[in-house]
């Protein structure tokens, strides 16, 4: 090795080493010796190896244990590892023979790609085998293993990820399921006729230390008696976690066969870190990273690498690919402007399989092969995989019954924008409020679609025994999705039977907030599943490289054996897809484009959308017919509406203090019902809410839950025109009523806020509090007088309401979690027979219900009456006693300050010339000697109305400045014009 290339690999192995160490960093609050090293490194880091073992795998005088591999991966020009000998035709021919011959346990012989991809395997010192999905690549390692095992060779088969070393293992166990447990001389008669099961009886699953103390005999059961403790290396580090009890040549001179994940594959003997497997198959290697790769070199004779570079990358978050990006900076070790390096760990996307693609097969082409036919999926739903993600290389073989639908993908759309961030479910708000957090996402309206439209089938498949799978990008979700299954299941399924994958298990080196999380319903075959739902979350129209990407569709897709059902909103899409299915276009400030996506990485959501399209329009003849007459599949619109699916439609580029589009869905909803002698006044503050006959005012009755409780208000209040008397008072609860950060850490003020006012409505007003059905999804925050009390006082349905409600309160959430509020929406649905499809054993109730019912409640006078004040329910269009039974909407002419009536009067010709030059204080000075106001106490911040300014419409703010609290007059419109009126007396005094 010259000069320049050591110094070269000595800062790319210390490069590697500082990764380890940022990746295995355990987290702020784990506790050393008990959850971590005592350095402050996770159990499973890999740190330790790049301290301890590296360089002695890359000593080249260490015959017992120099690397071929490891150090050609690292940059040597080894020929035997990049240009190994041809294969031999007579030995591919025997091996061939005996592959047909010996493995009666399979229906499928090899393809032509399978068998050359296990020739390689068995005789190069590395190989690499592509496996796009349902390509047979689980059955080609089991053939390759049991090939080498006969051979009486040494194998491991190992992932970082569990469920693909689980998915291999459970395939071994129904080969040793066949015959069941034999003796040994019973066993030995069977070898000759089965290369599986002979492999099968040599086989112990290994890994972590858990694992190990489960081991078994795969023949006799017998416990193996494994024990873990601290192994100590030479310069005194000791490695927690360590087999203490077994060799491994004598343990795998029994047992060739083991299983296990990376980080665990060393420890499993005393002396495994100095030992090689004459065989090490490393699957879903697409999902491993390159520190954890190096270690499984480092453990290998000859390597077979088996993955996919279109599934999941490996786990990186920014922040580490930020921190390595740092070290390499450093290091001054991969160079701006040159062609991107395969060490490179800061690269998106980038596994150990792409860097071996870069470092070997690019070198060699001849050692990478790819699985080509595909044998899973429904032949319409892999077509999709097929066109966008593998360039039409995967002949499918799929075999498709003759009277099945053509294309069984469903694209469930609605209109809105309901994607929210939540706390992740471990850290609940009123537990955590100063824990520096990473939040998730979740999108209730897909979860009110997949509970109320696909309820009823979600059962009926499990019922039949068939594998479900739902996917979605953002553990939030999933977490949510796995208390309703669980719950819609639980007389239909065993409560094993139903799994979160959310990929928090050992082994992982850096924790990234989202990634494809699963839930499923029945245990399958490795990743297939007979039919899998999509659930992206994200419902804006941008560029998402989770939500929309390449490798999450992608997996969904070839996933699904025979059905594909997909529920998004049609923000998502592009204009001209949004215009077919809905004829309207949402306003999006920067939508994407696919010049957005250069390297064709994103958007892949939309992908799926237009090739379903395109392939239900291709249909003709009886395809066409059985497509259009099963409605299970193609495109359907949700029966599931809701006022605030019209949010993308209402939000403006431009808008006023306190004009979200929430609250407009809502003033429209309101302005469209039908309810005789009823008006609607917005933002209604507390000072304008009259109690005890209208002697009090609510503001003044809050005691310390308001510093300023006249800025407190409802959103919409509905009262008797004619009266005033308070009917519902609605609060519209936007995103942030239920979630709220400050700084990256949980901020509770909303929550808090919203409690002190459900407080007051129901102490102090004797309200009922109130929510469209079911509170759901986390729709509802508990806040601290709830968690305090333990009071659940929230009504779900209106014929709860009480004898003594003297109103119905009202929150609406605008998260997704309700539907059909309206009495228009619900007949809506109806008049299409949706009524049918709710799960759900009631329909939701609606506003005008418990309107109607507050009123009847009215009508037995025990309840007390809540009047809003006379200047709050002037409407610009009085409804007292118009037969029209419409609705309206009262202005928002609010009471003004000084300063506000000063700028309103300026605009009367009169009165500027009257004010020229005076000044609010000088106004209020004028005021003061007028008798309209008087200075409590002789403090100018304590200003309040004198019972003659009071009569003319006056009231009292109470407010807060750097200052300190101050009381000032406001000016309702009775007491502006009535002083604009006598100005020039007022001004005079």
């Amino acid at each position: 090795m010259g000069k320049k290339h050591g110094k070269a690999r000595k800062r790319l192995l210390a490069y590697f080493e500082e990764a380890a160490r940022i990746a295995g960093e355990a987290g702020p609050d784990a506790t050393p010796g008990r959850d971590c090293y005592r350095d402050g490194q996770a159990f499973y880091s890999l740190l330790w190896y790049f301290r301890n073992c590296i360089n002695d795998d890359l000593d080249r005088s260490r015959s017992d244990r120099y690397s071929p591999l490891l150090d050609a991966y690292l940059g040597a020009d080894i020929a035997g590892v990049f240009h190994p000998p041809a294969l031999d035709s007579r030995q591919t021919r025997a091996e061939r023979e005996l592959v047909e011959r010996l493995f009666p346990q399979s229906a499928y012989p090899l393809n032509g790609n399978q068998r050359i991809a296990m020739h390689k395997a068995l005789h190069f010192p590395l190989s690499i085998i592509k496996g796009p999905p349902g390509t047979g690549k689980t059955e080609v390692i089991l053939r390759i293993v049991a090939m080498a095992v006969a051979r009486g060779e040494r194998v491991a088969v190992v992932s970082t990820n569990s469920a693909a070393v689980r998915n291999v293992e459970e395939k071994v166990g129904k080969a040793l399921a066949r015959y069941g447990r034999k003796s040994p001389a019973e066993a030995r008669e069977l070898f000759e006729a089965d290369l599986a099961y002979q492999a099968a009886c040599k086989h112990v699953a290994l890994g972590s230390k858990g694992n190990r103390e489960r081991a078994v005999d795969p023949l006799t059961g017998a416990h193996l008696a494994f024990e873990s403790g601290e192994h100590v290396f030479p310069n005194g580090e000791a490695v927690a976690g360590w087999e203490l009890n077994k060799e491994f040549d004598s343990f795998t001179a029994k047992f060739p066969f083991v299983t296990s994940t990376v980080h665990s594959l060393k420890k499993c003997f005393a002396d495994g870190d100095a030992k090689r497997y004459d065989l090490l198959v490393m699957d879903e290697a697409s999902q491993t990273n390159l520190v954890v790769g190096m270690v499984a070199l480092s453990c290998a004779r000859r390597i077979v690498i088996v993955g996919d570079e279109e599934q999941l990358p490996p786990v990186v978050s920014d922040d580490y690919r930020a921190a390595v990006k740092s070290v390499s900076d450093d290091l001054k070790l991969f160079k701006k402007g040159k062609r991107a390096s395969p060490y490179d760990m800061a690269r998106e996307g980038h596994s150990f399989l792409s860097s071996c693609y870069e470092v070997f097969s690019e070198r060699n082409p001849e050692l990478r092969t790819m699985l080509t036919e595909h044998y899973r999926c429904h032949p319409a739903i892999i077509g999709f995989c097929n066109e966008a993600v593998y360039d039409r290389k995967l002949q499918v073989k799929t075999p498709v019954q003759g009277d099945g639908v053509p294309c069984p993908i469903r694209i469930c759309w609605y209109e809105g924008d309901y994607r929210e961030s939540v706390w992740p479910p471990t850290a609940p708000p009123e537990e955590e409020p100063n824990k520096k957090l990473r939040a998730t996402c979740v999108n209730r309206k897909q979860l009110a679609i997949l509970r109320e439209e696909e309820g009823k089938r979600l059962r009926s498949l499990a019922a039949d025994g068939k594998s479900i799978c739902i996917l979605s990008p953002f553990r939030g979700q999933i977490y949510l999705l796995g208390a309703f299954i669980r719950q819609l299941l639980k007389d239909v399924v065993a409560e094993g039977e139903i799994e979160l994958e959310t990929d928090e298990e050992e082994g992982r080196e850096a924790v990234e907030p989202e990634r494809v999380y699963a839930l499923t319903v029945h245990k399958s075959q490795g990743r297939e599943f007979d039919v899998v739902y999509l659930l992206p979350v994200e419902d804006g129209n941008w560029e998402w490289p989770w939500s929309q990407g390449r490798r999450l569709v992608n997996v969904a897709a070839s996933r699904a054996k025979e059905e594909l059902r997909v529920i998004l909103s049609a923000k998502i899409l592009d204009g001209d897809t949004q215009e077919w299915l809905a004829g309207r276009q949402a306003y999006v400030k920067k939508p994407a484009k696919r010049e957005d996506d250069p390297e064709n990485q994103e958007m892949f959501v939309r992908k799926l959308v237009e090739y379903t399209r395109r392939t239900i329009d291709g249909l003709s003849g009886e395809d066409a017919e059985r497509q259009r007459a099963d409605r299970t599949f193609g495109f359907c619109r949700t029966a599931i509406a809701s006022v605030f699916d019209d949010i993308p439609f209402e939000q403006r580029p431009k808008r006023k203090d306190g004009d979200y589009a929430p609250e407009r869905c809502v003033e429209k909803a309101l302005k469209a019902m039908r309810l005789p002698g009823l008006a609607v006044a917005k933002r209604v503050t507390f000072d304008r809410v009259l109690l005890e006959g209208g002697r009090v005012r609510l503001s003044d009755c809050c005691g310390g839950g308001y510093e300023c409780p006249s800025e407190a208000h409802f959103d919409f209040v509905v009262f008797e025109a004619a009266t005033g008397r308070v009917v519902m008072a609605i609060e519209v609860d936007g995103c942030n009523h239920r979630f709220k950060r400050k700084k990256g850490r949980i901020d509770c003020s909303q929550i808090l806020a919203d409690d002190t006012k459900n407080v007051v409505v129901r102490d102090v007003c004797h309200a009922t509090l109130a929510w469209l059905g079911p509170i759901r999804d986390g729709s509802l925050p508990r806040g601290v007088e709830g968690l305090r009390t333990g009071r659940d006082d929230w009504t779900c349905f209106p014929s709860r309401i009480g004898a003594s409600s003297s109103f119905v309160f009202l929150r609406i959430p605008s998260d997704g979690s309700t539907f059909w509020e309206t009495d228009a929406l619900r007949q809506k649905a109806r008049s299409v027979g949706a009524g049918e499809l709710v799960a759900s054993s009631f329909e939701p109730p609606t506003i005008e219900e418990y309107i109607r019912v507050q009123q009847g409640v009215f009508e037995k006078g025990e309840a007390s009456a809540v009047c809003i004040a006379e200047d709050a329910r002037r409407a610009k269009e009085s409804v007292a006693g118009d037969r029209r039974e419409a609705v309206s909407v009262v202005s928002d002419d609010r009471p003004m300050k000084i300063t506000a009536c000063l700028e309103e009067w300026r605009k009367d010709a009169r009165l500027a010339e009257l004010l020229e030059g005076v000044s609010a204080a000088d106004l209020n000075a004028h005021l003061v000697r007028a008798g309209y106001q008087v200075l409590e106490g002789g403090d100018f911040r304590r200003r309040i109305p004198t019972e003659r300014g009071r009569g003319i419409g006056m009231t009292s703010f109470h407010g807060r400045s750097a200052d300190g609290p101050y009381v000032c007059p406001e000016y309702s419109r009775e007491a502006r014009d009535c002083l604009a009126a006598q100005m020039e007396e007022i001004l005079r005094a």
